[in-house]
């Protein structure tokens, strides 16, 4: 493939649109994942990093720039987001199914995050037009160990601060636990 060519334009926009794609995928992800924050980050660091050295010079065929940098911050980017996603992905979707339990957990917080909704005034502008509200319980587990679940504003009314509330957790793949309700 030669620098600057129609196929390497296509391939970079078609790994940059996947790793935009990628990368709420894992967010999302995460949501469902009993982790601290900062353990699937580094390991798509540690990833990101370690695949800069072998594959940045081939960036500079996809990119037809020249300069490290640029090829250096998209190999982190695209890699770094591909292995955040597969990370999780991989816990989550072979998880063990047979390791589900209930598990009794304590309501130790309810709040609410404002978002701002937006109407549509003209073909290219968009004002702001209000808040909408999610709702979130956040959840203590028998070992002590906190995660903030969305839930519906009915069950956020019901329930209470201190209160119990079932979930079903299952050992994923990598030892990481999922809410799976």
């Amino acid at each position: 493939m030669k620098a600057g060519s129609k196929i390497s334009y296509v391939i970079l926009f078609v790994l940059l649109f996947a790793a935009f794609i990628m990368l709420p995928l894992g967010m999302v992800i995460y949501e469902h994942t009993i982790v601290e924050w900062w353990i699937p980050v580094t390991a798509a660091a540690i990833i990101a990093i370690g695949t800069t050295p072998m594959l940045f010079r081939k960036w500079a065929t996809l990119t037809n720039m020249r300069y490290a940098i640029i090829n250096i911050l998209c190999n982190l980017f695209v890699a770094g987001s591909f292995s955040y996603t597969l990370f999780l992905g991989v816990n989550y979707w072979w998880a063990n199914d047979t390791s589900a339990t209930q598990v009794e957990t304590t309501v130790v917080k309810k709040f609410k995050r404002a978002h701002t909704k937006y109407r549509r005034v003209s073909r290219r502008t968009r004002v702001a037009d209000g808040h909408w509200y999610s709702y979130h319980l956040e959840l203590e587990l028998p070992d002590g160990r906190h995660k903030a679940v969305e839930v519906p504003f009915s069950t956020y009314k019901k329930t209470r601060t201190n209160s119990t509330r079932s979930i079903t957790v299952e050992r994923g793949l990598l030892g990481m636990d999922i809410i799976k309700n």
